[in-house]
């Protein structure tokens, strides 16, 4: 459905998924949106109209998990078989496919575009997150997992593999060096990353996941800047902050970064609390 987000009334319903709609993203100019279903299926949309522009009945085959839309048109998803896609939405709804990213070994839980739409991150039930050239194709950067001695003998989940019948995702789709993220022995997520975005200027990236953390990296420098230990696994995260060249940058709260958003699990807003969440 689409919402006015002022008076909270329904404006359209839109029909043509076959199963539960786990990810929605409008276009910059909002007058597109793309969908993308449990049924494996992509689909974008005319807006307010709600006239189906395009379709793509199989963008996944085991699930579309959720999905974005690049300042540009382009269009990104991410699916329960462990595969993020990019593809060329046309202004008339077309949608064709450009590059399928094929390092992730588990489920895709988020998908981001940089500002510019020049990269791209995900976030995975292989406990990482990863930013892409979302024009090459290429792997950039990979959040580490931290040492087991850090955890204090926590477990997290099983060390990932392959999904059934998909090898090949531990293989990039095109060839070139790729680097890892710095921050020390805790760096990293040692559960599942359930949510990643850019700063508004593209330099930092923030992830969160089941962890209960939520890490600020510099996208620039390959390095951890801050960590947040939130008391709940950090689902959704939305950023608003911007980046001052200044080293290590530590406000005197969290609210200092605007409109940093962090929703864990129980709903809390640690991050926007002027009072508790201070640093």
């Amino acid at each position: 459905m689409v919402w006015e987000a002022k008076s909270g009334r329904v404006v359209k319903r839109l029909k043509g998924h076959t199963g539960a709609v786990l990810g929605v993203a409008f276009s910059a100019d909002s007058t597109r949106l793309v969908s993308g279903s449990r049924d494996g299926s992509l689909a974008v949309w005319a807006v307010p109209s709600g006239v189906p522009l395009g379709t793509c009945p199989v963008a996944h085959s085991k699930g579309v998990t959720c999905v974005d839309f690049e300042p540009g048109g382009t269009v990104a998803s991410g699916g329960k078989d462990g595969c993020v896609k990019i593809w060329r939405v046309t202004p008339g709804g077309s949608i064709s496919l450009l590059h399928s990213l094929l390092a992730h070994s588990a489920e895709i839980n988020a998908v981001s575009f940089s500002p510019d739409g020049r990269s791209l991150a995900s976030g995975s039930d292989d406990c990482s997150a990863k930013i892409w050239d979302a024009e090459k194709g290429a792997l950039l950067l990979t959040t580490p997992r931290p040492q087991p001695a850090c955890l204090g003998g926590i477990e997290g989940p099983a060390s990932p593999s392959a999904p059934s019948g998909e090898s090949h995702l531990m293989q990039e789709e095109t060839p070139g060096k790729s680097r890892e993220f710095r921050g020390g022995r805790a760096a990293g997520h040692w559960h599942y990353v359930a949510s990643v975005a850019f700063s508004r200027d593209g330099k930092l990236l923030a992830t969160g996941g089941w962890d209960k953390t939520l890490q600020v990296w510099d996208v620039e420098t390959a390095e951890l800047v801050h960590f947040f230990n939130m008391g709940a696994p950090v689902c959704s995260v939305a950023t608003g902050w911007s980046w001052t060249g200044k080293p290590n940058p530590v406000p005197r709260r969290a609210a200092d970064y605007h409109r940093v958003k962090s929703c864990p699990q129980d709903r809390q807003d640690l991050v926007q609390d002027r009072d508790r969440a201070r640093i």
